[in-house]
């Protein structure tokens, strides 16, 4: 027999992470929570803020259940982003 260690006699294989003999530890999620803005901005330039709403999301970006994602690491289901930070100018 040879192993994932490519050494005849070895009982080594990949994990789910694809590590030639771990234990599944050093997977990094492919799911993870992301605030997605669902209002406008209540200023237009110097620093405004907008509602974000948390929306779980694989690794590919797109939207899937929450119950993918780690409910201990949600933020807070609605939470104020920043916004238009730039200065404002003067004409």
């Amino acid at each position: 027999k040879v192993g994932c260690d490519l050494r005849v006699g070895s009982n080594k294989n990949t994990d789910v992470c694809g590590v030639c003999g771990g234990n599944g530890s050093s997977c990094q999620s492919r799911y993870s929570w992301s605030l997605e803005s669902i209002s406008a901005c209540s200023k237009s330039c110097g620093g405004g803020f907008k509602i974000g709403m948390a929306v779980c999301k694989s690794v590919d970006e797109s939207v899937v259940e929450d119950s993918y994602c780690d409910a201990n690491n949600r933020p807070s289901v609605k939470s104020l982003m920043p916004c238009n930070t730039h200065p404002c100018t003067t004409k």
